[in-house]
């Protein structure tokens, strides 16, 4: 048995071997996972590059830096990036600047980089340990009773801050301002102002009001009120009544006047008496009648819409749905 384990062991350890070596194979010839960027984009970042140097030496730094940094989002070279450092430098913003150097530091080496690519990333190197000694540092300390907490922005930044010891927060040199918050007291405002290589304390002591708890949701039955259906048939009512009474009268009118000329002075003909006379007699009813239908129609509208109806509708509850035509939530309500 230990002859043939003897026997073993070598052929084990090329297997292991030959495994090793495949694997490292493996991940030298693992293509990047980064794109190149397209003959378009690097067409743009060289123009916008361009034009960012000419604004510059116009003393438009605003402008310089915006064109800059789109050249760099598009193609990040050493060169490019370089220049964006000088931008932030120019314009106060040494913390930036050195962020810009210290990328452009860190990049990876081209296959064929050039002079000049070579000389960017040498002088950002430099540049960014020139600055290093040069930003300034906030130490804030937060001041709150125990169990409260703070939200911390400065510059409209978050920062995590907790109560208790003093917690640094490198800046550009200049004017700053800390905003801070607990629970639901008033917002609470600090104006500091640093110079380069500075460190300053600012003690950040906000009013603590404990939050209100958020509503509870709604699980009952919710009661939908809608227009009471004795409205609909009272105004209706009350308009197609009006309306008969108008004809009605009109009607009515009509007839008397035709009974009244065929009559004389002293005696009326039979036949007036009894068909125009009698007609205007019919119509002139009939538009009492509608005019008390309008009247009772028009109270009940009036009187329904101060009851509107209710109706209780069961829980809410709502649950996502997939279909084969998409998706979406399907509740009841």
């Amino acid at each position: 048995m230990t002859l043939g384990l003897s026997k073993r062991l070598p052929l084990l350890a090329l297997v292991i071997a030959l495994a090793a070596s495949s694997s490292r194979a493996a991940a030298q010839s693992t293509p990047e996972t980064a794109t190149a960027p397209s003959a378009g984009d690097l067409a743009t970042a060289r123009t916008a590059l361009r034009e960012g140097q000419a604004l510059r030496e116009t003393g438009d730094l605003d402008g310089s830096l915006s064109r800059l940094v789109t050249a760099w989002e598009l193609v990040q070279t050493p060169v490019t990036g370089f220049e964006v450092g000088k931008a932030y430098m120019l314009k106060g913003k040494i913390l930036q600047a050195r962020e810009s150097f210290l990328k452009v530091a860190r990049m990876p080496l081209a296959v064929e980089e050039s002079e000049r690519s070579a000389s960017a990333r040498t002088e950002a190197a430099r540049l960014a340990a020139d600055l290093e000694p040069r930003i300034p540092t906030l130490r804030l300390s937060l001041v709150l009773p125990p169990g409260a907490s703070a939200k911390v922005l400065v510059d409209d930044e978050d920062v995590t801050l907790a109560p208790g010891e003093p917690a640094p927060r490198r800046v550009d040199p200049g004017a700053h301002v800390v905003l801070a918050k607990a629970g639901d007291g008033p917002e609470l405002r600090v104006p500091v102002t640093v110079a380069e290589g500075e460190t300053k304390d600012v003690e950040i002591a906000p009013t603590w009001v404990v939050p209100k708890a958020p509503p509870k949701p709604q699980t009952g039955p919710i009661v939908v009120k809608t227009t009471n259906s004795l409205v609909f048939v009272g105004f209706a009512g009350a308009s197609a009544s009006l309306v008969l009474a108008g004809v009605s009268t009109l009607l009515a009118i009509e007839n008397t006047n035709r009974a009244e000329g065929a009559c004389g002075t002293s005696y009326c003909p039979p036949d007036v008496l009894r068909d125009d006379a009698n007609v205007a007699r019919f119509w002139g009813a009939m538009a009492v009648v509608s005019v008390v239908s309008t009247a009772v129609f028009l109270s009940v509208g009036i009187v329904a819409s101060s009851f509107p109806a209710q109706q209780k509708i069961g829980g809410v509850a709502v649950s996502p749905a997939i279909g084969p035509s998409g998706a979406g939530m399907v509740g009841t309500f």
